[in-house]
């Protein structure tokens, strides 16, 4: 059976087969690093190497045979660990959400700072993306609606 889902960033439509359940790919679409999800959180369909239910109507089928004969499976193939990852032991993706708020202190904006140290604690090759945010919250003082801004980093540990 195959596990068909679509990607969070784009929204392509993939198909890959079940024992890929768990691993990690890149979209062919978006280049993105997605985790293919179990089966039971995904659309199951029978992959082509299985054999298709009976027609309920006789019909010509030598042109589907053929088309079938000559149509490869559409297979997503995960790339071999490097030794030195395998080694470390799998890591999972992991989600880390900066709020330029939250790095207040004192009256200075230690934002960059906090998200500079935290990508250095991680490091480079661990790092998936970042996404900047914007958003708006009700200030303690006064009740205002203020909007605000910071940044969500995607990231394996």
């Amino acid at each position: 059976m195959d596990i068909v889902f679509n990607c969070p960033f784009c929204n392509q439509e993939l198909s890959v087969d079940e024992t890929g359940a768990g691993a990690e790919i890149p979209c062919p679409s978006c280049s993105e690093v997605l985790l293919v999800p179990s089966s039971e959180f995904s659309n199951l369909v029978a992959s082509p190497s299985e054999d298709p239910p009976e027609p309920a109507t006789k019909k010509d089928t030598r042109a589907i045979a053929r088309a079938a004969e000559n149509a490869a499976p559409a297979q997503i193939l995960k790339p071999n660990r490097p030794l030195d990852a395998t080694a470390k032991g799998d890591k999972k993706p992991r989600l880390k959400t900066f709020r330029r708020q939250d790095c207040m202190k004192d009256g200075k904006d230690r934002f960059d700072e906090a998200v500079t140290e935290f990508l250095q604690k991680v490091g480079a090759d661990n790092i998936v993306s970042a996404h900047p945010i914007s958003y708006s919250y009700v200030a303690k003082e006064g009740g205002q609606i203020l909007a605000d801004y910071g940044v969500v980093v995607i990231y394996r540990s």
